[in-house]
């Protein structure tokens, strides 16, 4: 049995890819809005709900799990930690699917939200937030909420956390991503911004794009950088992925 925490676009893809694999799926998003953009099938069976590592390792109990695939986005660094100390807890197989970094130049690149917040009290003009909405509360306390403008998912409860902050409607873009380099930029102009927040997101996540349109219109981008998570089997693509599953699965049967 192969289970697979998906918090990407790329989790979406390898539960897709996992088909040809004919044995069962046991999916796990933190969100009912993750679980419902995986396309279901019939081995496939899906699970939504944030879950601490003891959770998991009961769910994995659960679901007879014996390769774990931890496809999670490259910042849920705590979500990670969780999901190998489960498997740690219960000696089943574990290999991460990492999106590769784009480590682009021109930009200040920042350890941690801390580090960036004490350069931008330093700043003037508008503030372009678009590393999602769990650090919301941190930028709001730290900085002067009137030069925020935040980019958050769709979701009536990020919107009422960002109504909670005390952001007005005109501070608030709820919108699907990635974007297009000419979205970006109309986004940018639109809102007078100067300076950009971003996290590495790599090319699927749009990084390159956003990156570029800032550049182009001359703003400063602030980067959060993505903390280490050490993994003894860590795979940067789909192929070398499932031939990494399949030898796994061959062992298994040889034993």
């Amino acid at each position: 049995m192969i289970a697979v925490f998906a918090g990407t676009q790329e989790g979406r893809e390898l539960i897709e890819a996992f088909r040809e694999l004919e044995v069962p799926i046991f999916a796990s998003t933190a969100t009912e809005y993750g679980r419902d953009l995986i396309e279901p099938y019939p081995k496939l069976h899906l699970h939504a709900g944030a879950m601490n590592h003891m959770e998991m390792e009961s769910w994995l109990r659960e679901v007879h799990a014996q390769i774990v695939v931890d496809a999670t986005h490259p910042y849920a660094v705590d979500v990670s930690r969780n999901i190998k100390l489960a498997c740690s807890a219960l000696k089943v197989s574990l290999v991460r699917f990492e999106r590769p970094a784009l480590k682009l130049e021109g930009m200040e690149k920042c350890p941690d939200y801390q580090t960036c917040m004490k350069k931008l009290e330093k700043s003037k003009g508008r503030i372009f937030l678009t590393t999602g909405s769990n650090h919301l509360q941190d930028f709001v306390d730290h900085l002067d909420p009137n030069r925020l403008v935040v980019r958050v998912l769709p979701k009536s409860e990020v919107l009422k956390k960002c109504e909670g902050l005390g952001l007005k409607a005109n501070q608030i873009i709820a919108m699907q991503g990635p974007f297009s380099k000419e979205m970006n930029r109309l986004i940018l102009q639109k809102y007078k911004i100067s300076h950009l927040v971003t996290k590495d997101t790599g090319r699927v996540g749009g990084f390159k794009e956003k990156i570029e349109a800032a550049f182009e219109e001359g703003i400063d981008v602030y980067c959060i950088e993505r903390e280490e998570i050490r993994m003894e089997n860590v795979r940067n693509s789909q192929l070398s992925l499932i031939n990494w599953i399949k030898e796994e699965m061959k062992k298994g049967r040889e034993k």
